[in-house]
């Protein structure tokens, strides 16, 4: 049995240009090095704007982050009951970290 160690990391940057679509997912290639077994993303951090007046529970951003194919993707809503109403752009950064077996005995 072979320990697993990390073998690289890559920065994932997603720009979710203005738009009034309340949930949309964009896909950015990775590049893992040679040997990944494992692939772990993390949220680094996020900046969103959106328009219109400030409602109870409503403005609020959801994101997800997920394997997809052969890339990493980013899923996010803005919570406006899904009126599609609201011009919003986000900015999300995340890491995707690469781990395989280790070489060394």
């Amino acid at each position: 049995m072979s320990n697993f160690v990390l073998l690289g990391i890559q920065s994932l940057t997603y720009k979710f240009p203005v738009a009034k679509q309340s949930t949309r997912m964009m896909t950015v290639p990775l590049s893992p090095p040679d040997g990944t077994q494992q692939t772990l993303l993390m949220l680094q951090g996020f900046q969103y704007l959106y328009d219109g007046r400030r409602q109870y529970g409503f403005g609020e951003l959801g994101l997800d982050l997920h394997l997809s194919g052969g890339g990493a993707a980013c899923t996010a809503s803005l919570r406006d009951d899904k009126a599609d109403s609201r011009d919003w752009n986000a900015n999300v950064i995340a890491l995707a970290m690469f781990f395989g077996p280790s070489t060394q005995t």
